[in-house]
Formats: structure tokens, C-alpha cells, sequence
């Protein structure tokens, strides 16, 4: 019986340019060939061998070293994640892959320029403000800080920005004391400690925090008005049956 079309990595088998009508397995590294001396698709991190005129032999050949995707065994179209494009001492591309720079996540253009930093390490910028492709570790107490190693954008827990504006300084100080949240100014105060409430001026929140009333477990909007009482106390009702805070 005469094959006409073989199963998946295998192909027909041809005696002088001619199918036998016999099937065998793809070339090594190939997964799809019509016949079984020419690949048509390698696997992935392999790539069709060219000739000297650039035309495809119908074999298969790894790419270079760290390299996701080529488009020919000397030629890297896509490195591995934290390696980039190599160049040479003339400033060309070779076509293989290189390490980032330290703590660079992603250099895709070249190696030795990073576009995205490692969590808690920003890009340096030169004195004009342009990025040296290196990282740098954010200021103390930051957690984000991703476009410039010295301004953060994202406060630990517990800490906040020094100054009015979250970009006047870009550096983060711990929130003031009995307070839990303060992200865009330490001094002041989104959420206080547990047992503590916010103190308001003309019931506005002034960003301090004092002791909620006496048996109180909660006092969330006002420091003098309870939310929640402890197990074993209840709220107190004034004359008309209003709860007094």
C-alpha cells in the first residue's frame, strides 16, 4: 500500500527525488517535514540551517546560547529573559545573547541596557535625566522606584513621602506614631492603629491619631466616637435612646 501523507514528525520517504510511498521520522530537531530528508519546522529554540545563498537546507540547527527564537542558527531574534542582544568592539550586533546588566529583568534591545529593573531596584539616570541602561536600589524604606533609582514612587507599609507633594522628594519616612497607613505623607495619617481613631478639626481630619473612647475596641472616623465595643462592654444610650459614641 502507497502512502500519500504520513503522521505527525514523519515524512515520505523519496529515492531519487521520487516518493517511495513509505514514511520515517523528520530529521533530528525537526517536527514537520513532507518528506522525511527535509524539515520544514523545527522545534523551538532550534531554526532551518541556510545555505551560503541563504536558502534553506531542510536541516535543523540550535540557536545561539540563552536564545528563545532565531531566524538562523547565527542569529538571535529573541533572547531568554534578563539576557539581550550581545555587540561586538565595532558597536554591531553579533547575533548572540549576553547577560544583562545586575539586577536587570529585561535589556531587550541590548544587554547593557536595561529597561526594567529587578522589585525594589529603579533605573539610574545620568545628569540630564536619560537612563544609563544600569539599576541602582531604591531609597531606604521604598518599595517602588522603577524609573529612577532615586525617587521613590511607592512607600513601604508603614511609610510615607517627606514633604507635601510625593514628588518633591521622592524619599519615605515612617508614618507618625499609632498610625498604620500614611502612603503619600508621613506626617500624615489614613488609618491608625488599632484602638486609635483619627482626630478631626471642625470635622475634618487633621492626619493625627489619639485614643478611641475608654472600653472601645474601634473608633474608625473620630477618635471620640466608638465604632465597636469590646466583648463584655456595650454602647451607652443617652436619654432618648441615642447612642452617645
Amino acid at each position: 500500500e502507497i502512502c500519500s501523507s504520513c503522521n505527525y514528525n514523519y515524512g515520505l520517504v523519496r529515492e531519487n527525488g521520487i516518493s517511495t510511498g513509505k514514511c520515517a521520522k523528520c530529521p533530528g530537531q525537526c517536527h514537520e517535514c513532507t518528506y522525511s530528508d527535509y524539515c520544514t519546522n523545527c522545534y523551538d529554540g532550534t531554526t532551518l540551517i541556510k545555505d551560503e545563498h541563504g536558502q534553506p537546507t531542510g536541516k535543523c540547527g540550535s540557536c545561539p546560547s540563552n536564545c528563545e527564537e532565531c531566524d538562523d542558527i547565527n542569529n538571535c531574534k529573541e533572547c531568554f529573559s534578563r539576557f539581550g542582544p550581545a555587540v561586538g568592539k565595532d558597536g554591531n550586533a553579533t547575533g548572540e545573547c549576553a547577560p544583562c546588566p545586575d539586577n536587570c529583568y529585561s535589556c531587550p534591545e541590548i544587554s547593557t541596557n536595561c529597561t526594567v529593573c529587578f522589585d525594589f531596584y529603579g533605573l539610574v539616570l545620568d545628569s540630564n535625566g536619560i537612563s544609563t541602561g544600569k539599576c541602582s536600589e531604591c531609597p531606604d524604606n521604598c518599595k517602588e522606584c522603577s524609573e529612577n533609582s532615586a525617587i521613590c514612587t511607592k512607600c513601604d507599609s508603614g511609610y510615607g513621602f517627606i514633604g507635601s507633594d510625593k514628588n518633591s522628594t521622592g524619599q519615605c519616612a515612617k508614618c507618625t506614631k499609632n498610625c498604620n497607613i500614611c502612603y503619600d505623607n508621613f506626617a500624615i495619617c489614613e488609618q491608625c492603629e488599632q484602638g486609635y481613631g483619627p482626630v478631626l478639626n471642625n470635622g475634618i481630619k487633621t492626619g493625627k491619631c489619639a485614643p478611641c473612647p475608654e472600653n472601645c475596641s474601634e473608633c474608625n472616623d473620630d477618635h471620640l466616637y466608638c465604632d465597636d465595643c469590646p466583648r463584655g462592654t456595650g454602647k451607652v444610650l443617652d436619654e432618648n435612646g441615642d447612642y452617645t459614641g
